[in-house]
C-alpha cells in the first residue's frame, strides 16, 4: 500500500468500524492492532473444547430507525450477522426468591413490573412515562434546528425532563419515584451497569440505556467475536490490516498530524483515528508539545469505569435444564443500591451485582450449556497482589460465582465441562488499558452524553474513537462512535460521504 489516506490505531469495535466504513467510502485505509486478532474486549475465549464469549452476546434494541441497523446494512454485515430477537429483556433475581421476568417492549415490561409490585403501579407507570420522555426529548434534541442562544435559552422549556434531571443518578432519581427499595432494585438491574453502579451512573445515560434495551433486545449469535469478525472482512476487502503491530507514537509537526511510529518504520497518514484508551493515547503516544494543557487536565480529571471478573462455564446440560426464564439474568445482591457501590471497595464479590448471560449451543452441543456470568472490579486490588495471594483470591472469587449461580441447576459445580475465570489483569492485558476499563468513562452525570471526549481532538487529522468518546459504552454505543469518527475523517480528508 502507498501513504494511506486514513491509519486506524486499534481493532476494537469502534476502530474496525471507523476503517470498514472509510474503506467503503474509497478511501485507502490501513488498520494497525497490537494484539494477534481483532475485536479488543469482543472475543471469545477457549475453555476447554468449548468457544464462549467473554461478553453477553446480546445488545440494545435494533429497532426501526435505529442508527446501528443502518450502519451494520451500509457496511453489508446486518443480514450476516442474523441478530435474533429475543422475547425478553433479562430475568432479574434476588435471594429472597423474588423474580421477575422482564418482556421486551416499555409496556409489557411496565405490567410486569405492576404484577410483582401492585402497590406501586402508580409509581412505576410514572417512571416508565418518564423514560419515554427522556428518550423522545434526547431524539428530538438532536434534529433541533434552532439557533443555539434560543436552544440554551428555551431548554428548560423545550426539554423539561432533561432539564429537570440534569446530574442527578440512577439511584437519586429512583429514590424519589419508588418507595419499595425492592422495586427500586429491580429498575436499577435493568439498566447495564457500564462498570459503575446506580449511585454512580448519570439518570441520563442510565435511562437511555433502559429504553434502548426495551426496544427490541436481540442476541448476536458469537457474540461481539461474530461481529468483529464480520467487520474485520469487510476492511480486508477493500482496506489492509496488520495484526502484532503495536504503535509506539503519533507523529506531529508540534500541531498538526503526520502520522504514527511503529517499531520498525514510520508511517505518513493525513488523518489518524486512535481507537485507544484515552489516557494511554495522551499519555504515552500523543507528543505532549502537541496538546494545550487544559486538554490534558480535562483528562486527567476524567474518571474511567470499573472492570470486573468474568467467569465462563461449560456447563453439561442442556439449556432447558437450567432454571432461568430468559437467557440474560441479574442477581442484585440485595435492595440497598449505596451497598451495591460500596462493596466495589471490597474484598469479596458477593456484594456486587451479578449477571449471567446463558448463549445459544454450539453445534452438536445441545447438551452443554455456555454462560458468562460477570461482576464488575477494581484492577488495583489483583494489581497490588503477590502471585500466591491472586491466585487464592482467583479461586475465592470463583467458588463465591459458583455458589451465587447455584440456583440455576442442582449440583451446578459437579456438572461443569469446564470453567475459566477472567480477571481485571486479563482485560487490561486484552484492551491496553491500564485501568482495565470495560466501558470507558464510567458514566457519572459530569461524565456522559457531551461531557465525553469528542472524536475531534486539538491535533489537526488526530480524531479518537471508541467508548471513550461520545456517545459511549456497549456495542451499540461503540458501533455508533466509530462510524461517527469515519464520517468526521472523511469530511476532513473532504471526501463526500456516499450512503
Amino acid at each position: 500500500m502507498a501513504e494511506p489516506d486514513v491509519i486506524v490505531v486499534g481493532g476494537g469495535i469502534g476502530g474496525l468500524t471507523c476503517a470498514a466504513f472509510l474503506a467503503r467510502q474509497g478511501l485507502e485505509v490501513l488498520l494497525l492492532e497490537r494484539d494477534d486478532r481483532l475485536g479488543g474486549l469482543a472475543r471469545s475465549v477457549k475453555v476447554g473444547d468449548r468457544l464462549i464469549p467473554a461478553n453477553w452476546a446480546r445488545s440494545e434494541g435494533f429497532y426501526e430507525d435505529d442508527p446501528k441497523v443502518r450502519i451494520l446494512e451500509h457496511l453489508g454485515v446486518l443480514s450476516r450477522l442474523a441478530p435474533e430477537a429475543t422475547g425478553t429483556v433479562c430475568e432479574v433475581r434476588s435471594d429472597d426468591g423474588l423474580r421477575v421476568v422482564v418482556p421486551a417492549g416499555p409496556e409489557p415490561a411496565c405490567d410486569a413490573l405492576v404484577e410483582a409490585f401492585p402497590e406501586e403501579e402508580r409509581r412505576l407507570r410514572r417512571v416508565f412515562t418518564t423514560l419515554a420522555r427522556l428518550t423522545l426529548e434526547v431524539e428530538r434534541l438532536g434534529d433541533d434546528t434552532r439557533s443555539a442562544v434560543l436552544r440554551v435559552l428555551g431548554f428548560p422549556l423545550f426539554y423539561p425532563t432533561l432539564f429537570r434531571h440534569r446530574g442527578r443518578t440512577a439511584a437519586e432519581y429512583l429514590d424519589s419515584a419508588v418507595r419499595l427499595p425492592r422495586a427500586r432494585a429491580v429498575l436499577a438491574a435493568l439498566g447495564p451497569a457500564y462498570g459503575s453502579s446506580p449511585t454512580d451512573h448519570g439518570f441520563t445515560a442510565w435511562g437511555l440505556s433502559i429504553t434502548a434495551a426495551l426496544r427490541r433486545p436481540v442476541r448476536l449469535p458469537g457474540g461481539g467475536r461474530r461481529l468483529a469478525q464480520l467487520l474485520g472482512e469487510v476492511l480486508r476487502e477493500r482496506g489492509t490490516v496488520r495484526t502484532r503491530t503495536p504503535v509506539t507514537g503519533v507523529l506531529t509537526d508540534g500541531r498538526r498530524l503526520l502520522g504514527v511510529r511503529t517499531a520498525d518504520e514510520e508511517l505518513r497518514a493525513r488523518v489518524v483515528v486512535l481507537n485507544v484508551p484515552a489516557r494511554v493515547a495522551f499519555g504515552s503516544l500523543v507528543p505532549r508539545e502537541a496538546v494545550h494543557a487544559g486538554y490534558l487536565q480535562r483528562i486527567a480529571q476524567l474518571r474511567p469505569s470499573a472492570s470486573a471478573c468474568v467467569l465462563l462455564l461449560a456447563v453439561r446440560a442442556p439449556r432447558a435444564a437450567l432454571d432461568a426464564r430468559a437467557d440474560y439474568l441479574v442477581f442484585p445482591p440485595g435492595d440497598d443500591l449505596a451497598a451495591h457501590a460500596r462493596a466495589l471497595d471490597e474484598e469479596s464479590v458477593a456484594g456486587r451485582p451479578l449477571t449471567a448471560a446463558l448463549h445459544g449451543p454450539e453445534a452438536g452441543a445441545d447438551e452443554v450449556t455456555l454462560v458468562t456470568a460477570t461482576v464488575p472490579d477494581r484492577l488495583a486490588r489483583w494489581a497490588a497482589l503477590d502471585p500466591d495471594a491472586r491466585a487464592a483470591l482467583a479461586v475465592e472469587t470463583r467458588a463465591t460465582l459458583l455458589a451465587r449461580l447455584a440456583p440455576l441447576l442442582p449440583d451446578l459445580e459437579r456438572r461443569l465441562e469446564a470453567d475459566r475465570l477472567l480477571t481485571p489483569l486479563d482485560l487490561a492485558e486484552w484492551s491496553g488499558d491500564p485501568d482495565g476499563s470495560l466501558f470507558g468513562w464510567e458514566p457519572t452525570p459530569e461524565q456522559s452524553g457531551s461531557r465525553r471526549l469528542e472524536a475531534r481532538t486539538p491535533v489537526d487529522g488526530l480524531l479518537l474513537a471508541g467508548a471513550w468518546t461520545q456517545p459511549g459504552a456497549g456495542y451499540g454505543g461503540t458501533l455508533l462512535s466509530g462510524f461517527l469518527t469515519g464520517l468526521q475523517a472523511a469530511m476532513h480528508l473532504g471526501r463526500r460521504v456516499r450512503m
